[in-house]
């Protein structure tokens, strides 16, 4: 006979048996879940997180100190400045290539720290200020990256350059850190508005940034060319490209997914004044004359000589390598005219690109007031002072008056490297301005005279005087008064 189980205790075995389950599932459960998330986990790829205060730490900085800057960037697609709004009155966009955007990457243009200063790097392009306009520029806007954990920028560098045979040439204005906005797409305010007449001329941006610190910045390429081509140079030459001066970029980076940059400039356009031809104004100066140390070969009555400069000079807009020199007291950059009847008024018609140190008719060749020069020898001498890029290039004359040879007239021409200056420095100059002429011409229409046939500046022993290039004043563009809206 089975034994029977009282229902009181068999209710109470159900429930314990109940609970007994329950108390399973709650532990069994979360155990399951557990080791699901462990199973997603592990098929995640996970970033690692250093606490700063980790001895094991090693800053951005720190990893950065063993790299070396590189040319290009990393190829990151840029924010689109052309999605930008157009500025407020009354600035405008005067010039815009943020468009054809070139992928991957940009090209280096920076101002390292002074232990990277050989990596430092220039990247400009071109653009044109149409004829009948002056650009008065206020602002610069460069589409760029930083490199991976780079940024930001200090601030920015621009330049602006003259063109010289399609690449930049002769430097303008200089605005050194620029405030920005918009991050590595750079919203660049000049510290004072840059005014340009009608030509062509090149801009140049540079992130002033410390590659320990902040790693690199770069100008993003452009596909589509417009003008010429960007140019790039390195001065210092660590990065090897042999573009230690300025050259086309795609051939200093061979390589490059775009020609060009992507920039825009902004700010006011105004009618130029009229004449609008930069001249030379004059100043007078003290010095004496460095004497001349390696003789031309000019000893004739009535010679010019040809001699090579040690560097690229600049008079006007044109640059030149080499100076047409006579000993009748002028030097000529494109012709060869050895005349002896100086021109008085100027200008000397057809001869562009002259300057005037004291025409008159002059010998070089052995006569009785050569005695009282060095070793006795009239001739033009030249030489060098200073070192690059800062160069004085000397050409002195010591001549004799064809009219009376015992007369003696030394004066000597000083052209200056990476600028658009000369001196004329006086020695003994006998007969004064009675029957000579001074000055510079560009042309038959851009002339600035000092003296001619006794009128005009004087000068005596030791004296010198100072050309330098000077702007036209842009007149601004009347503005239409807007209409009233209804």
């Amino acid at each position: 006979m089975k034994k029977q189980i009282n229902p009181t205790i068999k209710a109470h075995l159900i429930r314990s048996a109940f609970y007994l389950l329950l108390l399973i599932a709650v532990c069994a459960i979360p155990f399951a879940l557990a080791q699901r998330r462990s199973a997603i986990k592990r098929s995640i790829p996970q970033l690692t997180f250093q606490n700063p205060d980790s001895a094991a730490y090693v800053p951005e900085a720190s990893r950065r100190a063993n790299q070396l800057p590189t040319v290009l960037g990393s190829g990151k697609e840029p924010a689109p400045l052309r999605m930008l709004p157009l500025p407020a009155a009354p600035a405008v966009v005067l010039y815009d290539q943020i468009n054809n955007p070139a992928l991957p990457g940009g090209t280096t243009s920076q101002d390292f720290e002074p232990g990277f200063d050989q990596f430092d790097t220039f990247t400009a392009d071109d653009f044109v200020v149409p004829a009948g306009q002056s650009w008065t520029i206020t602002e610069v806007d460069v589409s760029g990256e930083y490199s991976t954990g780079g940024g930001p920028a200090a601030s920015f560098h621009v330049f602006f350059y003259q063109d010289n045979l399609t690449l930049p040439g002769t430097l303008v204005a200089t605005r050194l850190a620029n405030p920005y906005s918009n991050g590595a797409n750079a919203m660049i305010m000049l510290t004072s508005s840059v005014t340009l007449e009608p030509g062509t001329y090149w801009v140049a941006v540079q992130a002033r940034q410390d590659f320990a610190e902040t790693g690199q910045w770069f100008w993003e390429n452009r596909t589509v060319v417009s003008n010429s081509a960007a140019a790039w140079q390195n001065p210092g030459g660590l990065f090897g490209q042999g573009c230690i001066t300025y050259a086309r970029k795609t051939t200093c980076i061979p390589g490059q997914d775009g020609d060009d940059q992507l920039f825009r400039l902004i700010g006011n356009a105004g009618s130029p004044s009229l004449p609008c031809t930069p001249q030379y104004i004059i100043e007078q100066i003290g010095g004496t004359i460095v004497p001349g140390t390696t003789d031309i070969g000019n000893h004739e009555d009535d010679l010019v000589t040809t001699i090579a400069l040690p560097f690229s000079y600049t008079i006007y807009d044109q640059s030149f390598n080499s100076i047409n020199v006579s000993s009748n007291g002028n030097a000529q950059f494109t012709t060869t005219d050895a005349d002896v009847i100086n021109v008085c008024p100027l200008p000397w018609t057809s001869h562009n690109y002259t300057i005037f140190p004291y025409w008159d008719d002059l010998r070089t060749d052995a006569q009785s007031g050569c005695a009282a020069y060095p070793n006795g020898a009239c001739g033009v001498f030249t030489s060098t002072s200073g070192s690059a890029p800062n160069r004085i290039f000397n050409i002195e004359w010591r001549t004799v008056y064809f009219a009376n040879p015992s007369n003696r007239a030394n004066y000597e021409l000083r052209l200056y490297e990476g600028q658009n200056r000369f001196d004329v420095v006086w020695g003994t100059v006998t007969n004064g301005n009675i029957s000579a002429t001074g000055g510079v011409q560009k042309d038959d229409s851009v002339v600035v005279q000092y003296f001619c046939n006794g009128t005009g500046g004087a000068f005596t022993g030791g004296q010198s005087y100072t050309l330098q290039l000077t702007r036209c004043t842009p007149t601004p563009r009347p503005r239409p008064t807007p209409a009233p809206r209804p």
